[in-house]
């Protein structure tokens, strides 16, 4: 199997474990490991889930970290959209501004409801 959809298995056993689903993040770095061409270790965890039981974290985490280290994905990546930062940043300094009382008391009809609109463009970006 190529490479970019061993990663997928990685990505998406990655994000099911932080959601909390243990069960289909065992089964998915299992299936990544099979892919791989990984030692029989994992067979262990794939038959228990299969039978019903559900793994403990430590297994599945270093399911997660032996499968990471076969694809070479030991780094985390985090990635961070500029113009959130930018529109929270906005938001809370136009908030500052109208409780500091920086302007005059009309300026604050205009900075609450542009605090306002940045944060909601942050929070609904998507």
């Amino acid at each position: 199997m190529s490479e970019d959809l061993v990663r997928e298995f990685y990505e998406a056993a990655r994000s099911a474990y932080e959601a909390g689903w243990v069960r289909a993040a065992a089964l998915l770095a299992c299936a990544g490991l099979e892919a791989v061409g990984g030692d029989e270790n994992f067979v262990k965890v794939k038959d228990a889930v299969l039978a019903g039981l559900t793994p403990s974290a430590e297994d599945v985490e270093s399911l997660l970290k032996e499968l990471a280290g076969r694809i070479g994905g030991g780094e985390v990546v985090l990635e961070v959209d500029f113009s959130r930062v930018v529109a929270v940043g906005l938001s809370v300094v136009l908030i500052s501004m109208a409780f500091l009382a920086v302007f005059p008391p009309w300026a604050d009809a205009v900075l609450i409801p542009s605090a306002f609109a940045s944060f909601l463009y942050a929070l609904l970006r998507g």
